[in-house]
């Protein structure tokens, strides 16, 4: 019984951690184009994505696509 409770209370712990994100890098390419690494980390694993980002004309916002993931 203690291990059945044990396990729950482990399993809860680890489902509450969820899955925190981080912008790392941004780098500019161009005229208005940038490109923006994002890293995650699950409870198992890291891993980053790579975003083609273009600001727009008046420089208040970035458009940005999915360029590659793991």
């Amino acid at each position: 019984m203690r291990a059945l409770l044990f396990a729950c209370v482990c399993l809860a712990a680890l489902g509450a951690t969820g899955c925190q994100a981080a912008y790392t890098s941004i780098r500019k390419t161009g005229d208005n184009q940038y490109l923006l690494t994002r890293t995650k980390q699950g409870p198992f694993s890291v891993y980053g994505n790579l975003y083609a980002c273009k600001a727009s004309a008046d420089g208040g916002s970035l458009t940005c696509t999915e360029v590659a993931e793991p």
